[in-house]
């Protein structure tokens, strides 16, 4: 019991660190779309399904992993999957609202984001994992 508890804490750091990174990228395209209309509603858009999805699965999964029926990398990283496909599909949404509009500043720093996110993501995929090469 103690050799999980160990292994999945060595899981649990970095996982809830890369967490606040997921809330970004979730935060950052909903703060985009309402910019102009009241900070209350664009709050409890980013809010609820961070505390209502991302931590109930987080803690679920810490006591899975604690217990040793799961394995840790998979149980503490399921959570930041769901948050970086969230984040993924509102950054998306966000681009399909730009380009009916006018191309905007915003909207070119945008896309070139999204360009080193999918270049970075798939130099990690073929082990190149160092930023400073793209």
């Amino acid at each position: 019991m103690l050799l999980f508890s160990i292994a999945s804490e060595r899981q649990i750091r970095p996982a809830f660190a890369v967490g606040c990174l997921c809330f970004a990228l979730i935060g950052c395209p909903i703060g985009i779309w309402f910019s102009k209309s009241d900070y209350l509603s664009a709050f409890i858009t980013c809010f609820l399904p961070i505390v209502t999805i991302y931590y109930p699965i987080m803690l679920c999964m810490v006591n899975l992993t604690r217990s040793g029926k799961i394995p840790p990398v998979m149980g503490m990283y399921s959570a930041i999957f769901y948050c970086l496909q969230r984040g993924f599909t509102c950054f998306n949404g966000l681009r399909a609202i730009e380009r009916l509009t006018a191309p905007t500043p915003l909207a070119l720093r945008l896309n070139a984001q999204l360009q080193w996110i999918r270049r970075f993501a798939q130099a990690a995929f073929q082990r190149r994992v160092s930023p400073l090469q793209l």
